[in-house]
């Protein structure tokens, strides 16, 4: 699964600081490890990084990984739109882990121990791990979409989404419709009322199996949510929420329905 670290309004300034200092962190240990890599045309030495860029894209990676870098660079450049969103424009630097101790040494104590995949929406990076990672780290290309999406939704509407929508989008735009098999299979969700919007950032908070059950949710919302213009989708809805501030008023303005209306009939 992909997951993003952002700053949290709601953290208070000993949250805001120490996703600052994350963030800086992650800047330093990039920036360094940039300043020793060389364009892929050169070819390794010594097993240095190298770097490959495509568009608005610079993929960092050791040379087991060329091939898997080519894939992703190709992949982000062929497919770089998202749903109701303006096309991306912010650079992105994308850095496949060769190893799982420098994947986690990348993403900071903060990540999941079961995450394939961080995004830093706030430095435009992307922390991916490399042909090393097991089956449970999934398609490398959707994760890859997935953490794209974040980024651009970070990019046009900044710290709004809540965390469920946050996921729930990313899931979304990158077409992970077997999450719903989560849903099927859980049966204390099978045999009560779907959870409420509201409830929904506590998933992602609570271990593996809860996340799993809370991707699965988000992205029903959301799937469903977009569902509610059949022509424009989630267009009219960003705009209105870019515009207003309030997810409720843009819920109001794009669909005629009150977010609380939109919470009971999701469920």
């Amino acid at each position: 699964m992909g997951e993003t670290l952002r700053r949290n309004a709601d953290a208070g300034g000993a949250g805001r600081r120490a996703v600052a200092r994350r963030v800086a962190r992650l800047g330093a240990l990039f920036g360094a490890l940039l300043g020793f890599v060389l364009p892929s045309s050169i070819g390794a030495q010594d097993g240095a990084p190298l770097r490959l860029d495509r568009g608005r894209f610079t993929v960092v990676y050791y040379p087991k990984d060329e091939r898997l870098a080519r894939s992703v660079a190709n992949a982000a450049v062929a497919d770089d739109s998202f749903p109701g969103l303006p096309r991306p424009t912010q650079r992105v630097l994308v850095a496949l882990a060769p190893d799982r101790r420098r994947f986690r040494d990348w993403v900071g104590p903060d990540a999941p121990e079961w995450g394939a995949a961080i995004a830093f929406p706030e430095s435009h990076r992307i922390v991916l791990h490399g042909r090393d990672a097991g089956g449970r780290a999934g398609d490398p290309m959707v994760t890859l979409r997935h953490e794209l999406a974040h980024l651009a939704l970070h990019e046009a509407l900044g710290d709004l989404p809540p965390r469920w929508f946050d996921e729930g989008y990313a899931s979304y735009s990158a077409g992970e419709w077997g999450r719903d098999e989560v849903l099927s299979t859980s049966y204390a969700l099978v045999l009560r009322q779907l959870p409420s919007l509201d409830s929904l950032d506590d998933y992602f908070t609570a271990g593996e199996d809860r996340a799993g059950q809370g991707y699965a949710l988000a992205q029903r919302a959301v799937t469903e949510l977009a569902s509610l213009d059949e022509r424009r989708g989630l267009t009219l809805f960003f705009q209105y929420w870019k515009s207003t501030g309030s997810m409720d008023k843009a819920i109001r303005a794009a669909y005629g329905l009150t977010l609380a209306d939109f919470d009971l009939r999701w469920r």
